[in-house]
């Protein structure tokens, strides 16, 4: 993969690689087996390289491992994780309920949200008196998809929940369609 930026964010596999250049005039590229950067023209001499990249520029500091920083560029070569909001151990792209910790990632009505933030129980997009109805009929019962919470029952904590989403879609999810 061959990409050509001067300022960039680039996403190889699922981790994120941060380059940024701040000035440009003579051709050089940074390369590894995963990608391969070309930018236009680093200012300075001297030649800084590792197994991750090859950088041709005046070095003014080595400020730690794969950080390397010069009066004509900086580039941070590392990778961080996606994000996980909730911090349920599950990332963000992947979560069905992605601002409340579902580790179980319980989908009852298989549409893409978790249960524990998908009170929407007709499958409108909007959770309002209709979905409450819904769930008045079924309280105190073990209904699967009105368990907002998981613990078996239909109750006051299910209806807090819906409570708390009134007026909204269900979600946000990082896998609804």
């Amino acid at each position: 993969m061959t990409i050509f930026y001067s300022k960039s964010v680039f996403i190889c596999s699922a981790l994120v690689m941060v380059l940024s250049f701040t000035t440009a005039n003579v051709s050089a590229e940074s390369s590894s087996l995963n990608y391969k950067v070309k930018w236009e023209s680093l200012s300075g001499g001297g030649v800084t390289q590792s197994s991750n990249y090859h950088l041709a520029g005046e070095m003014v500091s080595n400020a730690s491992s794969g950080e390397m920083v010069s009066t004509s560029y900086q580039l941070i070569a590392g990778f961080t994780s996606p994000p996980d909001t909730d911090m349920d151990a599950v990332k963000d792209f992947m979560d069905n309920c992605i601002v409340v910790s579902n580790t179980d990632q319980r989908d009852t009505d298989s549409d893409g949200y978790g249960n524990a933030c998908d009170p929407d129980l007709n499958q409108d997009g909007a959770v309002n008196f209709v979905d409450l109805g819904l769930l008045k009929a079924v309280f105190f019962t073990s209904n699967e998809n009105a368990d907002l919470n998981g613990d078996g029952a239909v109750n006051f904590l299910d209806l807090g929940l819906l409570k708390s989403m009134f007026f909204k879609p269900p979600g946000p999810s990082g896998i609804a369609p």
